[in-house]
């Protein structure tokens, strides 16, 4: 839903093209590596892909809204303001809409959680996966970082990842990056 969305330029927030994208190419990167890590620990692929796909997918729907307002009212609203509101809020919101959308309740669970995984009662590890995947997403897109062979993570010893596990992840970067760019 959200890749077609975006796919199909549903989300055109004048002079925010550049988050927007960012924000898209961060969300699959992160989906490739839930969905890797996930059947590595043997739990639900396909959760774990939709986690990682929808855990940002509040904030472009709040820099348009926001955008939006800011252009159809006599606010007066910096850009460095409505992303500091998108960045606020984002995960509220992505918790909102999966609800709206009548997905399952455990991925909004779980995305509320992506910051502070320790803290869900019943999908910890569902959501140290996400916690995990967002660190490697931002790590494989961050073009002045080399990958390493090697991680250490809070997250690794939650979901009882050897190491030969996480190498195995991290050497994948490169076709998941693959993918997402052919997918944009």
């Amino acid at each position: 839903m959200v890749l077609i969305s975006c796919q199909a330029k549903v989300f055109k927030v004048e002079g925010f093209e550049e988050c927007v994208r960012q924000s898209f190419e961060k969300s699959l990167t992160t989906a490739a590596f839930s969905q890797e890590i996930a059947r590595l620990r043997r739990l639900n692929v396909e959760d774990a892909f939709l986690c990682g796909l929808l855990h940002d997918v509040g904030r472009p729907v709040l820099l348009q809204a926001l955008s939006d307002y800011r252009n159809d009212s006599e606010v007066d609203a910096a850009d460095d303001d409505i992303l500091t509101t998108a960045e606020e809020f984002r995960i509220p919101l992505a918790c909102r809409l999966i609800t709206s959308w009548e997905l399952p309740e455990r991925l909004a669970v779980i995305i509320q959680h992506q910051q502070t995984p320790a803290e869900t009662p019943e999908f910890d590890q569902q959501a140290a996966i996400l916690n995990l995947a967002i660190d490697l997403a931002n790590l494989a897109l961050d073009a002045d970082t080399e990958m390493p062979e090697q991680l250490t993570h809070p997250m690794i010893g939650v979901l009882n990842l050897y190491p030969d596990d996480v190498a195995q992840v991290l050497s994948q970067h490169a076709e998941m990056l693959d993918w997402v760019r052919s997918t944009i």
